[in-house]
């Protein structure tokens, strides 16, 4: 069994935030997903990379606040503060 060095569970990780970040992206309004946070942006060896790359998938529409926080914004969501429909 090969063994990885660290630099592959980083790349794991950071593809796992990838994905995550698009499956957020794709979400209905009625999901009503409005704060996002990431803790693993605290390891400084791979926050650059996360950050820019969540960031970039997320920009339309989402704030990061530079502490691992992202934040939908109220505009880019129809409906906001509306019951959801029946």
């Amino acid at each position: 069994m090969p063994l990885y060095g660290s630099a592959d569970h980083y790349s794991r990780i950071t593809t796992a935030y990838i994905v995550l970040a698009h499956m957020v992206e794709r979400m209905p309004a009625e999901a009503r997903l409005r704060r996002m946070v990431i803790d693993d942006t605290k390891i400084e060896a791979i926050r650059g990379t996360i950050v820019e790359r969540v960031s970039t998938r997320l920009q339309n529409f989402w704030t990061h606040d530079g502490e691992g926080v992202w934040t939908k914004s109220i505009k880019s969501t129809p409906g906001l503060g509306e019951p959801l429909a029946a």
